[in-house]
């Protein structure tokens, strides 16, 4: 099978057109010349090429095979492999770390390079009879003397003199006494006792209870955290794709290695502030242990994760909780330094700490409402905020100023709202969290573009603006009046059920029309009442008008409601612009509230980054709403922060 396109792991058109170079080196006898392979690293610019070209820097070349070798059976030379068993590699290093102890079947996958120059993915199943020879492994702690107190406390343990509690507790404070590892940082938070780790590479930091044991892969992929025969293992590697896209591609090949394999479930769940999907699995692993885990995959700013817990039934129990904690405590970001920036964990406590860069007291607020909105941390990512920043700068002198001067107020207010929510109670807070959740459903504040996006580009550029990459275009017409819907990517629909509001999808509905004759003598606020009885309340609809706001030259209405015989609340953007002298844009923008948290900012965007150029009159008219937004940056803030 041949693919044009590389998905996010494991690659599935690497290599192609590169003209690798490899040169044999001899090496002492290590788990893959156990199994028969002579392998050679790529060089540096062969990986950055493999980068450039797939998103991803993995691949080890197959420079011989032994004949007769358990290897000769699915691998030949000038293979290059990127995946073994479970793990992805870039190094023979992190191909002998992924042999270690291994015996039985284990899957392998690589791409072949055909006589017509394509490469094309394969999968060798080789099977071990004897265990991988086991390389000597590094002391947990790089002085003797950590490395002797740490033996006397495994000793202690083992006689029964400690328990596991008292255990982690004096191993974590030996290890932050004793200072990192190489290739660690680990650190006490006096909040919770929580250990920290940070990636070398700086691609992501956990927050993990001492019970577990962090030892960096020697594969540079992530980390694993030990406890007892249970592993809880982080991959992290940059590409482009989805979180189902890289929970596929793992999870298959570890189905195919797990004998008597059987799934407890799946879903989505949140690993820190991305939204990741999970699968949970019991079976017998390759090394023939009958085993429990759980993976889960997430992605953001162009890095994707894999978390993988495994072990026996009753290890995996035992830390289950504590890996649940860790997920929880995910971040791309390095957590702040204890008093340094305000915590922002749904009910905790403030320090007042204003921000000196008044964009950045906005974003810090914004967060804050956000996460007491939706119940988990939000924290937007300094790539984010200078994105953010740019996108600003992109508006005229004009809109610049009135930016600066709304968010002038707002780091005085933002200390303000620490001060208020430190000193109200239990239920002033709940009262709070309902008010922000009101006002989360609003066009009225303004988010960091996303990471990825796309230009939308109507006939002769009438219609211009920018929506999340992926997301489903669909265009038609009906005499004098235009549609156009965008929906999340995978979206399926048809254009009745997009018309009907009841049935729509979540996305965005344009419509280009001629100026109705009852709209034309009112303002643009009832402009939008009348689309919203047609576009939105519809018979039965039991929807609620929550805010109104004036543009210049148009206006947006929100509303938020039920449609019959449905379980959830919806909430709708309806806008009214005035599109050149005869005719007007008319958009709906929603979806479910409970995807609000991800609806919104994209919502937010399209309209933000909104062009208008019709075919007579004054162009621009999108500019209204760049004028609207910037100018209402800090005061609607400001308006909504305290309820």
């Amino acid at each position: 099978m041949r693919h044009n396109r590389p998905l996010l792991m494991p690659p599935l058109a690497l290599l192609v057109a590169l003209g690798l170079a490899a040169d044999v080196c001899h090496a002492q006898q290590t788990p893959s010349q156990a199994a028969g392979l002579t392998l050679q690293a790529l060089t540096a610019e062969d990986l950055d090429a493999m980068e450039r070209h797939t998103g991803y820097r993995v691949g080890v070349q197959v420079v011989a095979v032994a004949p007769g070798s358990p290897a000769s059976v699915g691998l030949r030379a000038n293979d290059v492999i990127f995946l073994v068993g479970e793990s992805p590699v870039a190094s023979p290093e992190a191909v002998d770390q992924a042999l270690v102890g291994r015996t039985g079947e284990i899957i392998i996958g690589g791409i072949r390079m055909g006589a017509d120059g394509n490469g094309e993915v394969f999968e060798a199943r080789i099977n071990l009879s004897v265990q991988a020879a086991v390389p000597q492994q590094a002391a947990p702690a790089s002085d003797p003397q950590t490395q002797e107190k740490l033996r006397a406390l495994d000793a202690a343990r083992a006689a029964g003199i400690l328990s596991d509690a008292e255990y982690a507790q004096k191993r974590a404070a030996l290890m932050n006494e004793a200072g990192p590892a190489p290739g660690t940082v680990l650190v006490t938070a006096p909040a919770d006792g929580l250990l920290t780790y940070a990636d070398p590479q700086g691609r992501f930091y956990l927050r993990y209870p001492p019970s577990f044991q962090a030892r960096l892969r020697e594969d540079n992929n992530g980390v694993d955290l030990v406890r007892g025969q249970a592993t809880g293992s982080v991959f992290a590697f940059a590409g482009q794709g989805t979180p189902q896209e890289l929970l596929a591609a793992f999870h298959g090949s570890v189905r195919q290695q797990t004998r008597d394999y059987r799934e407890l479930t799946q879903g989505e769940v949140p690993v820190g502030a991305l939204q990741g999907v999970m699968v949970e699995y019991t079976g017998i692993s390759p090394n023939g242990v009958a085993s429990h885990a759980t993976m889960t995959a997430a992605v953001g700013q162009g890095f994707g994760y894999l978390f993988m817990l495994t072990g026996p039934e009753a290890d995996f129990a035992a830390c289950r909780a504590d890996w649940d904690a860790v997920l929880r405590n995910f971040s791309q970001q390095p957590p702040a330094p204890p008093n340094a920036t305000p915590a922002t964990g749904p009910g905790a406590a403030l320090p007042p700490v204003p921000s000196a860069d008044p964009l950045n007291a906005y974003l810090d607020m914004l967060d804050f409402m956000r996460t007491q909105a939706f119940g988990r941390p939000v924290n937007t990512p300094p790539a984010d905020r200078q994105r953010l920043a740019a996108l600003l700068e992109q508006a005229d002198a004009q809109a610049r100023q009135n930016v600066m001067q709304a968010l002038q107020t707002v780091p005085q207010v933002w200390a303000e709202l620490q001060q208020k929510w430190n000193a109200a109670d239990e239920a002033a807070r709940a009262e709070q969290r309902q008010h922000w959740a009101r006002q989360m459903l609003l066009p009225t504040f303004v988010y960091p573009p996303p990471l990825d996006v796309e230009t939308f580009r109507g006939r002769n550029d009438r219609v211009v603006f920018e929506h999340p990459k992926g997301w489903v275009v669909a265009q038609t017409e009906a005499e004098d009046t235009q549609y156009l819907y965008l929906g999340p990517g995978g979206t399926e629909t048809t254009w009745n059920q997009v018309l009907d509001p009841a049935s729509s999808p979540p996305g965005a509905l344009f419509v280009v029309m001629p100026t109705p004759a009852e709209v034309a003598g009112v303002n643009y606020i009832d402009a939008a009442r009348m689309a919203a009885q047609q576009y939105v309340a519809t018979a039965g609809a039991n929807m609620t008008e929550i805010n109104a706001a004036d543009l210049t030259g148009g206006a947006i209405v929100t509303l938020r409601g039920r449609y019959p015989g449905q379980a959830e609340d919806k909430f709708y953007w309806v806008g009214v612009v005035k599109y050149g002298p005869d005719y007007i844009l008319a958009g709906r923008l929603g979806g479910p509230v409970s995807q609000a948290e991800s609806l919104v900012p994209a919502f937010s965007h399209m309209v933000m980054t909104m062009e208008l150029n019709p075919p007579e009159g004054d162009a621009g008219y999108g500019g209204a709403m760049v004028d609207y937004y910037t100018s209402r940056l800090g005061n609607i803030v400001v308006s909504s922060s305290w309820h």
